[in-house]
């Protein structure tokens, strides 16, 4: 008999800090759990949903990405007790459809090469979370090939931060479900992934030599989990993090959105998929705007005079606009439980008969994302809320996985060509999987900052 863990392996939309840099909180009682022991799992891709594509972005000492796009993942793992700290997923294989920047096929090979996901959310680094430690047999790496050019990246052993599990339902009975969600990113585990240049070919995607070390993220990408129940029917979770709310020191509170130019995701990534399962990646390198709170504690987080800057490109080739239109995004501070994905509540807001607008500039196709409420936002301070130390991170991967039906984008214009392909009066299926943003607060006089709790 088996249950449905969703694996959420991927996405982040904002990275927030109500000070300097970013991290979460470690909790006391963070362990996963199975009604069985041994516990056999299997990973395999989840045909629900439009994220089960995994991207991997690498990067360049000169800021250029390659985007390396998987439509599936499958594995295994294997928990010896019903309790444990550890799970190693085994076995793995990316597949499916494998394309870089939407283009060029590339191969995985694992190698034999595993991941082992640790319980426990660390404080440590920019972006916290919990450990991922890369494990292979000696002399092995995970390498990734272009099959085009013959350029090979190596991926080797080495032990990352990132990943953030949320259980849905109530511990212990058969209505458990958790999301294992991994943003390895420089935000989280400081240095991002180590991606090494073992061969060139006729030239890497991005331009790389023999001997150069990028940095590597891993954005995105949903698999399902399927582990074993007892007879009653029991299944696994993972001891949530804590509801809460958010904080200031002072009333009203004033925060400034602006770019975290202290790592390589300050870029935002909204993928566009029409019925076909055909996708687009949006991606600007950085994002602006205001929030002003009234009172110290509040349950709801306004961010206006919204703006995506620097450079916006299709697929990393055509350049596009994004236009606010006035909207908001509206952050409800509670961690709700429904959907598949759960998370706290993100409202797009616009004045009357307004909506955002994303206009490719080389062919005006125009998408519209009109006012929709959205989940998948999750909370996580660092430090001891209260002082001078405390930070705060705001996460929102607002996928199928978290909201049901992901970001709803309508077709208002074709132009010469939509990317996606799609006509006036489609309605396409978005998720914002990745993007930094750093948010000051202001301080009372003895330096007290911000908080979630």
């Amino acid at each position: 008999m088996s249950h449905n863990f969703k694996a959420l392996l991927g996405a982040t939309m904002v990275m927030v800090a109500f000070s300097a840099t970013n991290a979460v909180v470690a909790q006391a009682t963070e362990k996963f759990h199975c009604s069985v022991e041994p516990c056999a799992l299997t990973l395999e891709p989840d045909g629900a949903t439009t994220t089960a594509h995994h991207v991997f972005i690498v990067k360049n000492a000169g800021g250029e990405s390659g985007s390396f796009t998987c439509s599936s993942l499958a594995g295994d793992a294997t928990t010896t007790t019903k309790t444990t700290e550890e799970i190693t997923t085994t076995a793995l294989a990316y597949g499916g459809t494998c394309k870089i920047n939407g283009v060029t096929s590339f191969n995985v090979r694992m190698n034999e090469c595993d991941y082992l996901f640790t319980s426990k959310i660390e404080a440590g680094g920019t972006g916290g979370g919990a450990t991922i430690h890369i494990q292979c047999p000696t002399a092995k790496h995970i390498e990734i090939e272009n099959i085009g050019t013959g350029c090979i990246f190596e991926v080797t052993p080495q032990t990352l931060r990132g990943a953030h599990y949320h259980s849905i339902g109530t511990p212990g009975t058969g209505s458990t479900e958790t999301t294992v969600e991994a943003r390895v990113s420089t935000a989280a585990s400081g240095t991002g992934v180590a991606v090494e240049v073992a061969k060139e070919g006729t030239g890497c995607v991005p331009k790389s030599k023999v001997g150069e070390t990028l940095t590597g993220e891993y954005t995105t990408g949903n698999t399902l989990v399927t582990a074993e129940k007892d007879d009653t029917g029991v299944e696994g979770w993972w001891d949530a993090l804590p509801e809460g709310k958010f904080h200031c020191s002072v009333e009203p509170c004033a925060l400034t959105l602006e770019p975290d130019g202290a790592t390589t995701t300050a870029h935002h990534v909204f993928i566009v998929k029409n019925a076909g399962g055909e996708s687009g990646s949006f991606t600007c390198s950085s994002l602006a705007g205001d929030a002003t709170t009234t009172t110290k504690t509040t349950e709801e987080i306004t961010t206006t005079a919204l703006a995506y800057g620097g450079t916006c490109k299709i697929n990393g080739v055509t350049s596009f606009n994004v236009r606010m239109n006035e909207c908001d995004y509206l952050f409800t501070s509670k961690i709700e439980a429904g959907g598949t994905g759960g998370g706290a509540t993100i409202h797009i807001q616009c004045p009357t008969a307004k909506h955002i607008e994303i206009e490719n500039i080389g062919t005006g196709c125009i998408f519209e994302v009109t006012p929709q409420t959205l989940r998948g936002a999750h909370y996580h301070s660092i430090g001891t809320p209260g002082t001078g130390s405390t930070e705060t991170t705001v996460e929102a991967r607002v996928s199928t996985a978290a909201s049901g039906t992901g970001v709803a984008v309508e077709v208002a214009k074709e132009g010469t060509g939509c990317v996606p392909k799609s006509k006036v009066g489609e309605t396409l299926t978005g998720e914002y999987t990745t993007g930094n943003t750093l948010v000051t607060a202001e301080k009372d006089d003895t330096g007290v900052e911000g908080w979630w709790e």
